[in-house]
């Protein structure tokens, strides 16, 4: 049988199959992909010669070594280019970038420092940071012929001025260098995240709105001579014309969790307290470990990991046991369902749905984008609301997550008296971190005491 027309006697797959690599478009790695086999090449090479001290070997070695390493953070940076690039999307702001055929490491390095100064001052805490080590590849290998040739495209010998390179140096550099630029990613995606949720002006971030809400006075007080002075402080801070500022309080007042920390009212979710306290009413019933601390519940769940593991006094429930439960918590469910459950309407339903299935307590805009899914399902299939509702008295967290979604969108009234009505511990919840809106993502805070 003839070989295929594209077939190649060196690159291709054969057995061992565990030795068949993955390329193209299977697997469809990227510059990401590409950068941590150049980088994991590096470094393997950097232990072989240096944990086994191979000193025959550092002089030939280390032109494998360094050109790894500067393809590894050339590759890097255009992967933080194509997400600036869409972060731009993500902001409307129209930009070209063509880095196919950018290969100069100062070049790449420029694009980030001019789109990262453009679009969001908190990338300044990790570009300063990565700032010095990209410089010095791009002083000595800018487009990476230094360490692949011994000569220049005009016969000119490399490295001439540098004669000796340490690679104990290289290694402590690289190290810091990648830890860099992961967290650089780490940053891009978090902003990336952020932004995407929509809450931002042309000048400000979703971060900084919520830094100016704790600086101006409650909305009662706006136009008092408090609010003007924090007005003028704010214009400062931030470089804002009057428009600008305005853009931003609209902004705030517009959103569920920010007009609340001016306001101190919520936005009202269409579910009534009533409709949820009803259903706990009966979902406890069947799930009174929920009245326990979540301090004792850890102790009860570790001590019966420690008795299966020790096989001591551990008798699974019986066949007989775990039929009563079910047909114990039919009859609890039946009876809601007959007294509040058949008036429920497809808004409820898809309420008590996004209660448990929103895990994400950070911006309230997920939470709303999980609800418009569930929503579509009560309405599309609302013969299964019922048991869809059923379901969620098996989820033994469902109180726990229903708390934590109410103060996520500051519904704080609704979540104490729902914990209140119950009788479970205030303590286990964390209330006034939601009021104060302390549970908001601190991006900033937090990359500066990585990048510290």
């Amino acid at each position: 049988m003839a070989a295929p027309s594209n077939w190649n006697a060196t690159f291709r797959g054969a057995e061992p199959s565990w030795a068949n690599a993955c390329v193209g478009n299977n697997g469809s790695p990227g510059y990401r992909e590409y950068a941590e086999g150049f980088s994991d090449a590096a470094n393997m090479l950097l232990a072989h010669v240096l944990d086994n001290e191979e000193r025959s070997s550092v002089d030939i070695l280390v032109y494998p070594i360094c050109f790894n390493i500067r393809h590894a953070v050339e590759l890097r940076l255009k992967h933080a280019i194509i997400k600036i690039k869409y972060l731009y999307e993500v902001k409307k702001i129209i930009k070209v970038f063509d880095i196919v055929t950018i290969h100069d490491i100062n070049k790449l390095w420029e694009i980030i420092i001019d789109s990262c100064a453009e679009l969001d001052r908190r990338f300044i805490v990790a570009t300063d940071k990565i700032a010095e080590y990209v410089n010095d590849i791009g002083q000595i290998d800018p487009t990476g012929q230094t360490f692949r040739y011994p000569y220049n495209n005009d016969d000119v010998k490399h490295l001439t001025n540098e004669s000796i390179i340490n690679l104990f140096v290289i290694k402590k550099r690289f190290l810091k260098l990648s830890e860099y630029l992961s967290y650089f990613i780490n940053l891009i995606d978090d902003i990336i995240t952020e932004y995407e949720q929509g809450l931002f002006t042309s000048k400000l971030s979703r971060e900084d709105l919520f830094k100016i809400t704790k600086v101006i006075p409650a909305h009662e007080n706006w136009g008092t001579e408090e609010f003007h002075i924090a007005k003028k402080q704010i214009i400062g801070i931030y470089n804002l014309s009057n428009n600008d500022f305005s853009r931003a309080l609209n902004a705030i007042k517009q959103h569920r969790e920010f007009s609340y920390l001016i306001e101190n009212r919520n936005q009202n979710i269409e579910i009534s307290e009533a409709t949820i306290l009803n259903f706990f009413q009966y979902w406890i019933k069947t799930n009174p470990q929920a009245k326990i601390s979540k301090e004792e519940q850890e102790k009860i769940n570790r001590q019966r990991i420690e008795n299966i593991l020790n096989d001591f006094d551990f008798q699974p429930k019986s066949h007989k046991s775990i039929i009563e439960s079910i047909v114990h918590q039919d009859k609890i469910f039946e009876e809601y369902w007959r007294l509040h459950g058949c008036n429920l309407t497809n808004l409820d339903v898809a309420y008590l749905a996004t209660f448990y299935s929103n895990n994400d307590f950070d911006y309230s805009e997920r939470f709303f984008r999980t609800f418009n899914y569930e929503l579509k399902v009560a309405t599309k299939i609302p013969e299964e609301n019922k048991m869809n509702i059923k379901s969620l008295f098996n989820k033994f967290r469902y109180l726990e997550k229903t708390i934590d979604n109410l103060l996520l969108l500051k519904e704080i009234e609704i979540a104490k008296n729902l914990i209140s009505y119950l009788e479970i511990p205030f303590d286990d919840y964390p209330i006034s971190i939601y009021e104060s809106g302390r549970n908001m993502p601190n991006i900033e805070e937090y990359y500066q005491n990585k990048f510290n």
